[in-house]
């Protein structure tokens, strides 16, 4: 079996503190900040026996940090690592498993998200702490890598090859499964919670503090802080879990020579995309699907293919466009309203994809 993949994660997941407070419903909300896959997570879970709570989020940490040493690009012994060294390892069988769903998600999404873009993401070094423009020939040689049908896995012997040159880059799917892992755990102890991870939001259950049991999720506004929001989502989850992904031009950014350079690469010329949208924010029920939407959309932009990519995996989204316009699937629609000191302001689909 053909498959590709990419997702950069590091750093061990770190457990720093709890903190206790009782809700109105009597419930305990119990808080945790960790570190995960180089970014914050940070969960309220509403529970009525703490020690169960914190029982679980170690356990959550675990299953995080044992995600993270299979797939990050940082850790030299890692799977992805050692395949990317080598062009070829023998690698677990969660590995081959996580790989496969990565390889299926990019071809469902006409590899508008590609795991295979390792040799040019590494050109640009957006995660590092020098990023850089890079070289015009180099790049054109690193996007002549890109290609899922170089990924190969033979899963009788746990082992995945790549093809000259190529290397992959999880970036894009890599929190996504981190909430996938946290959904599971908290849903399989009947919890409800908010965890925001990266830029993804995991909701499970119903909010013990809102208003009929619905978590109110703030949009970023896209030119300016990280604690400014445009916009809210009225999220319920009683019925099953619900994340929030959001990719966003904001991200990793840098500026050279007077111009902005973004991390969210167009696998055909490895060039950050340039096409009117500043974030995509798409609400499923799959971490790891809204992760991976949420990065084919920024790429393809807002037209019927892009709907069609929505309609597969029964999500919703919000295109937010740097000249203020909005677009919210029907479904997003409902559940969004726009804050009333804002500029931002709904346009219809034909206005958004004109």
């Amino acid at each position: 079996m053909k498959k590709k993949l990419s997702v950069r994660l590091s750093a061990v997941l770190l457990c720093l503190c709890i903190i206790l407070t009782v809700c109105s419903c009597g419930a305990k909300k119990a808080e945790f900040t960790s570190f995960a896959m180089g970014s914050a997570v940070t969960a309220a879970v509403y529970t009525e026996n703490e020690d169960e709570a914190a029982a679980l989020w170690s356990e959550i940490c675990t299953a995080i940090s044992d995600s993270d040493k299979a797939l990050s690009a940082t850790d030299k012994a890692s799977d992805i690592s050692r395949i990317n060294a080598s062009g070829t390892a023998v690698v677990s069988k969660y590995t081959v498993s996580f790989l496969e769903k990565a390889v299926l998600l990019c071809n469902t999404l006409d590899r508008k998200t590609d795991i295979t873009l390792g040799a040019a993401t590494s050109l640009w070094g957006f995660s590092s702490d020098s990023p850089q423009v890079p070289d015009e020939e180099a790049l054109k040689n690193a996007v002549g890598t890109v290609d899922i049908d170089g990924i190969f896995i033979d899963e009788a012997n746990s082992t995945v090859s790549l093809q000259k040159g190529q290397k992959l880059d999880l970036g894009a799917l890599g929190k996504g499964e981190g909430c996938d892992i946290i959904r599971e755990k908290l849903t399989e102890k009947g919890l409800s919670a908010c965890v925001s991870f990266g830029g993804n939001i995991l909701v499970t259950g119903k909010n013990p503090s809102g208003k009929n049991g619905m978590w109110k999720i703030g949009l970023r506004d896209p030119k300016k802080g990280v604690n400014d929001v445009f916009a809210y989502l009225t999220v319920d989850s009683s019925s099953g879990a619900v994340c929030i992904s959001t990719s966003g031009s904001y991200e990793k950014a840098f500026e050279r020579n007077g111009k902005r350079y973004h991390h969210i690469l167009d696998p055909e010329t490895g060039y950050p995309v340039e096409n009117g949208i500043a974030s995509v924010n798409i609400i499923c029920r799959s971490g790891l699907n809204a992760d991976a939407l949420s990065t084919a959309l920024f790429v393809n932009g807002l037209n019927d293919r892009a709907l069609s990519f929505l309609k597969a995996f029964s999500a919703e989204a919000v295109f937010v466009f740097k000249n203020g316009s909005v677009y919210a699937t029907k479904g997003a629609d409902k559940i969004l309203t726009i804050s009333n000191n804002s500029s931002y302001k709904t346009v219809s689909y034909e206005e958004a994809a004109k």
